[in-house]
């Protein structure tokens, strides 16, 4: 009964499954009656039809099958001795052919069933719908988090030179904070820079030109290494204390500009809040600084300055 409940599962059928069983008229009462009662045991709705020996064909069990609307058609031919076992499976156009030996009806029986039972088994395994597997879930990787708020403190020294007006050298001071990564605002304050001794009349005068900013930028960071760009504007300073030649005399002249400020940092984190950076800075003033002594034109500072610095960073 098992076969029968599986193909009715499989079909969704509302009735029993139905079996012709074809005997031609020399089958005996006793084997017809048995495969009857198998096959109904089985589950199954028997249709019993006779044929002619000669009329059994493969051609002529397929449409009685077709004719009766039935899922398998057991068909037997009586030889010698054995009967020929014929299960045409319409469901999955299967025929199989089995010669038993014509000993016990109930043994005829018997096997025949299983015969067809095997073929329906097939056909539900066939049909069994496939467990869906379920879709993988992509897992997209995430950014790593940016870096949290820091503020840096830079110390460190500027070199560099000016048309006119020659090398120079001096401190640097810069206060820089990331807010939000990637932006950068910061504070920088650069000098005094000595410029070098000029001479106007009686004076001679030490040049000293310093100036302060405030920058915004942004900051490309990896690993340890840091990349900042910046630009910024302030006030930029320059300034001469002149003293006459028999020492007696002194003056002093300071010329106010804005400048405007270009900056790139490179920077590395070497343990902890401890860095190294290096940096180039473009510095251009609104108009040239003229410094006069006395009456005199002592110097005239041009644009624009291009100063290196290098020193340390603490990151608080």
């Amino acid at each position: 009964m098992m076969a029968a409940w599986l193909l009715v599962a499989v079909l969704g059928a509302d009735a029993a499954p139905r079996v012709v069983v074809l005997a031609p008229p020399s089958t005996s009462a006793a084997l017809t009656a048995r495969l009857k009662g198998e096959l109904t045991a089985a589950g199954f709705e028997v249709l019993l039809q006779t044929t002619r020996e000669a009329d059994l064909t493969r051609a002529e069990v397929r449409r009685v099958g077709a004719e009766t609307n039935s899922i398998a058609v057991l068909a037997l031919s009586t030889q010698a001795g054995s009967v020929d076992a014929w299960v045409e499976d319409r469901v999955t156009g299967k025929t199989v052919i089995r010669s038993l030996a014509l000993d016990d009806a109930a043994v005829v029986a018997t096997r025949s069933v299983e015969l067809l039972r095997a073929s329906l088994l097939e056909l539900t395994l066939q049909k069994r719908p496939a467990v869906p597997l379920p879709a993988p879930v992509l897992e997209l990787a995430r950014p790593p988090p940016p870096p949290p708020p820091r503020l840096e403190v830079f110390l460190g020294v500027s070199a560099g030179a000016a048309p006119n007006t020659g090398a120079q050298l001096g401190p640097t001071l810069e206060a820089l904070w990331v807010a939000w990564h990637p932006l950068v605002l910061a504070v920088r304050v650069t000098g005094p820079l000595a410029l070098g001794r000029v001479n106007a009349g009686p004076f001679a005068a030490t040049l000293l030109e310093g100036h302060g900013v405030g920058l915004v930028g942004a900051e490309w960071s990896r690993g340890p290494l840091s990349l900042r760009g910046l630009l910024g504007a302030g006030a930029h300073v320059v300034s001469a204390a002149g003293v006459s030649a028999p020492g007696v005399e002194t003056t002093t002249d300071t010329a106010w500009m804005l400048a405007l400020t270009a900056s790139g940092e490179l920077g590395w984190q070497v343990s902890g809040p401890l860095g190294l950076v290096v940096g180039l800075d473009l510095v251009r003033a609104t108009a040239p600084a003229r410094i006069a002594l006395g009456g005199v034109v002592a110097a005239e500072a041009s644009n624009p300055a291009v100063l290196g610095r290098v020193g340390v960073s603490f990151a608080l």
